[in-house]
């Protein structure tokens, strides 16, 4: 566990003697098999100069031709014998199909192996596959080769990036989770399976405004999004348009409505503090 092989490398071998004489069995059931084909060709040929000179009969003649070809007939299907023979010996020794590095060893030399028994787990670190729960709600913002940018434990801060290859058609029945499937380039290794990461996924182009925490917003009953802005000592509305809200980090984006600089309220105050007069303390 843990040894990098390459693709075609042989990891066990099978117990072969059996198959080893069965190949040997075949081979030598096929060379007999050529050998009485060869005599039955050859005496076709010869009876049937006799046949022309009236000196052996056709009837004769003709059950020697069929003899000969089932002689043919029985050297063709001990070939395939011989070939199924030679492909159960080739298997016996069990071979890389991929290029990687041994994850799980299930077997130790000596033990005894099913016909479905499991030898070796092979993983290919060079490229990695991200499963990321998306929440229903925003699953139709999400689409097959936008990025992903996301970080992993014990990495701090260092971001990796992949692409989302797959969307999963059906949610989770406990979670109402989309299940997303990003593909990651790993070629230096860093990454392992089993690994929790968290990252975003990138949905769109964007877009520049400034960030004001989440509890600085409110909402009309029309639904118009507006803060409250401290202008010459005084709590002033200033209706704004919030483009993107992100909850974990507890900020909005606002696109308009606001001047760099100005200071917002975050104070949960109602709209009976408009026009109120206010002033920061020192």
């Amino acid at each position: 566990e843990g040894e990098r092989v390459e693709k075609g490398q042989v990891l066990a071998r099978l117990g072969t003697e059996a198959l080893e004489a069965r190949v040997k069995q075949a081979e030598a059931v096929l060379t007999s098999a050529k050998v009485e084909a060869t005599l039955s060709r050859a005496l076709v040929d010869r009876n049937r100069k006799l046949m022309e000179k009236n000196y052996f009969s056709e009837v004769d003649f003709q059950k020697g031709v069929g003899e000969a070809e089932a002689r043919e007939e029985a050297v063709r299907a001990q070939q395939a014998l011989l070939d199924i023979a030679r492909k159960a010996y080739a298997d016996a020794s069990v071979k890389a199909p991929q290029a990687g590095v041994v994850a799980r060893r299930y077997v130790e030399p000596g033990s005894n192996i099913g016909m479905d028994g499991r030898l070796f787990d092979i993983v290919d670190l060079a490229e990695m596959e991200l499963a990321l729960p998306v929440p229903a709600t925003d699953i139709a913002m999400v689409k097959t080769g936008q990025r992903v940018n996301f970080t992993v434990g014990g990495f701090g801060n260092r971001r990796f990036e992949g692409r989302v290859v797959r969307i999963n058609p059906v949610a989770d029945a406990g979670t109402r989770a989309i299940s997303t499937y990003v593909r990651v380039s790993n070629p230096a290794a860093d990454l392992r399976g089993g690994m929790y990461a968290r990252g975003e996924i990138v949905t769109g182009n964007g877009v520049e405004g400034l960030v004001v925490p989440l509890e600085a917003l409110h909402m009309d009953d029309s639904g118009q999004l507006w803060v409250l802005v401290l202008e010459k000592e005084r709590l002033v509305r200033r209706n704004v348009v919030s483009t993107s809200r992100d909850v974990r980090q507890n900020q909005a984006l606002v696109s308009s409505g606001l001047t760099e600089g100005e200071t917002v309220i975050v104070a949960r105050l109602d709209e009976s503090a408009i026009n109120q007069p206010a002033r920061l303390a020192r």
